[in-house]
């Protein structure tokens, strides 16, 4: 099968961002079996049981990474991060090309944290929220992973506090609103609908009563007119939020 190779040059490109933050690596250190079960959770827990070939699929391929003694994603996503490799790595691992770019592509936009600049996090008409972005912009933290990179613990907050002047509270709030996009295809808007019914961090999604949310939600929806199950996945999400490392320090 013909594989695009501009495609999966984009997408190894932004793993090793991804990868190159201490954070992520630390929480999403897994072993190719853990891998595999991690997709199990991930895709296996579905609510509509939408992902049954796929997950069939990759766990198969973990499963064959894992014989071949690959340490975890950044060995794996090293060993093939140009065309020579790829070509090297695909004769090793009799992996067809096609399920080489399918676990790339599942990497990037569902196991590992995206990158979504903070801005697309806040209410851009809130003067007060866009200069303490800017503030954060000029200590180089721009984006979701920098921000969980320097915020996820209380000590964290009150150091960035204390060289940024921007104040605790804001970014400990930051910081969830960027925990949530851990979820896959989670954009910010997405996250400012969350916040705006109540769902303010991942803990909540995981642990407060599904029913309790669902009300929540619903109420916020109809106060704009909208019908929450074709805004938001609230099921999909709460099964999601049970799965993924807990990072941030409550």
């Amino acid at each position: 099968m013909t594989v695009d190779w501009s495609e999966v040059e984009r997408s190894i490109k932004e793993l090793l961002e991804v990868l190159s933050y201490g954070w992520v690596r630390e929480h999403y250190g897994h072993s190719m079996g853990e891998a595999a079960e991690h997709a199990t959770r991930l895709l296996g827990g579905d609510p509509k049981q939408r992902y049954g070939d796929r997950l069939a699929r990759l766990r198969s391929a973990f499963q064959q990474l894992d014989r071949l003694g690959i340490e975890g994603y950044l060995q794996l996503v090293q060993l093939v991060d140009t065309r020579e490799k790829l070509g090297d790595f695909f004769g090793q691992a009799r992996l067809p090309l096609d399920e080489i770019a399918n676990l790339l592509h599942y990497l990037l936009h569902w196991v590992l944290p995206s990158r979504i600049a903070l801005r697309q996090l806040i209410d851009r008409e809130d003067e007060m929220a866009l200069a303490h972005v800017t503030a954060l912009r000029e200590s180089g933290i721009r984006s979701t992973l920098d921000i969980l990179e320097h915020a996820r613990t209380g000590q964290q907050r009150a150091e960035l506090s204390a060289r940024t002047g921007v104040p605790e509270g804001f970014l400990y709030e930051l910081a969830n609103r960027a925990d949530m996009t851990r979820m896959p295809y989670v954009s910010g808007n997405t996250v400012g609908h969350y916040f705006r019914a109540g769902c303010t961090s991942l803990k909540r999604l995981a642990t407060e009563d599904p029913n309790v949310l669902e009300e929540q939600v619903a109420a916020y929806f109809d106060s704009i007119g909208r019908n929450w199950r074709r805004a938001v996945d609230l099921e999909s999400a709460i099964q999601i939020a049970k799965v993924l490392p807990e990072i941030i320090e409550h």
